[in-house]
């Protein structure tokens, strides 16, 4: 028997930044909260993007009383302005930045902050978004979600939204979630102007047997592959199974967060989300090109651990090798000590770079 023939690319969407910031306030002795300020969440953003990640996801406009680790989104994207210089005029580079939004407030905020690529997030539990957002029934967190995206969609300066279906597969509260309504989601995200469906693995019970429930109910309800991305957590070590599956079905976007970081504040138990090293390093096994430039990634990784684990002095001295244009230029000889939260192919990437 052979393996399905994979596709030759895969776009990797980081979501670092966002998701896997988001629930590090908790790190011990509230060390990395204090140095998750705008700039610094801003810079990983811009370290992400120079790695040539598809997309970043930089920031959520949210409540910060729910999401400390959030606040100052708009800042963020200032900073993201200062660090780009002139290339923030083009809309394609600068379309590659994403804002979370919750609701039709939150995606009038990004927007009046310039941000031109939003993603919006729903999902099919009644649990579980009572406890995300606040709502009685997943059907009230759908239209909270349809009428950011319809928001986002009817502006002219906004180039792409993303819908997130959290609970695709299971809810940490519940039980196993219906295909059916996964789909019901899916097309009214799609009817409400988004350009990409993503099936959010909450909680890391996503199975390659459930992923295909997913994607045959999404495409009875006319929904393409290229439409759909995927986003899995390894709570349970099979994110890399489900990319594998994903990547035979015909899925090509797939979200990964650097050094392995995040979970869920909402969701009891959910661990790190896939680490993009882990998925660069897969996919150049499997012969599927990501465009991802392995010594930026692993640069960026190692940041991203220092603001986890609230290494104010390793933090400066990265920030010092960028502006003297050391960091993952290929000279600097640090990154292969990198030791991230997870993603064990950071171990492997400096043998395989020669570093």
């Amino acid at each position: 028997h052979t393996l399905p023939l994979p596709p030759s690319h895969v776009n990797i969407n980081e979501v670092g930044p966002r998701d896997g910031l988001q629930n590090e306030s908790s790190c011990s002795d509230n060390r990395s909260s204090a140095l998750l300020t705008p700039y610094r969440r801003a810079f990983l953003a811009f370290l992400l993007k120079q790695a040539n990640c598809h997309t970043v996801e930089a920031a959520a406009f949210v409540r910060e009383d729910k999401v400390p680790a959030m606040a100052g989104a708009a800042q963020v994207f200032e900073h993201l302005r200062t660090l780009e210089g002139e290339n923030a005029n083009k809309r394609d580079v600068w379309a590659r930045y994403v804002a979370l939004v919750p609701n039709r407030k939150g995606a009038e905020k990004a927007i009046d902050a310039g941000v031109n690529s939003l993603a919006v997030v729903t999902c099919v539990s009644d649990a579980f978004a009572n406890k995300n957002v606040g709502t009685k029934t997943w059907q009230d967190n759908l239209r909270l979600a349809c009428e950011a995206a319809t928001t986002a969609a009817r502006n002219a300066d906004v180039q792409r939204v993303r819908g997130y279906i959290s609970c695709s597969f299971a809810c940490p509260y519940d039980t196993l979630t219906r295909a059916e309504d996964v789909a019901h989601s899916a097309a009214a995200l799609a009817d409400a102007g988004c350009t990409e469906i993503v099936l959010g693995d909450t909680d890391g019970r996503a199975s390659v047997r459930r992923l295909e429930e997913n994607v045959t109910a999404l495409s009875r309800a006319g929904l393409e592959q290229d439409t759909i991305g995927v986003h899995f957590h390894d709570t349970f070590g099979q994110a890399l199974a489900n990319v594998y599956a994903s990547l035979a079905l015909g899925i090509t976007s797939v979200d990964a967060s650097c050094a392995g970081l995040g979970g869920c504040p909402f969701a009891p138990g959910a661990t790190g989300n896939l680490a993009t090293e882990d998925l660069a390093f897969f996919a150049e096994g499997a012969g599927v090109s990501t465009g991802v430039d392995a010594r930026r990634l692993l640069a960026a990784g190692r940041y991203a651990h220092a603001l986890a684990c609230g290494d104010e002095r390793l933090l400066v001295k990265l920030e010092q090798d960028w502006r003297d244009g050391k960091l993952g230029s290929g000279g600097d000889a640090d990154v292969a000590k990198a030791r991230p939260v997870a993603g064990r192919a950071a171990r492997a990437w400096p043998r395989k770079l020669g570093m």
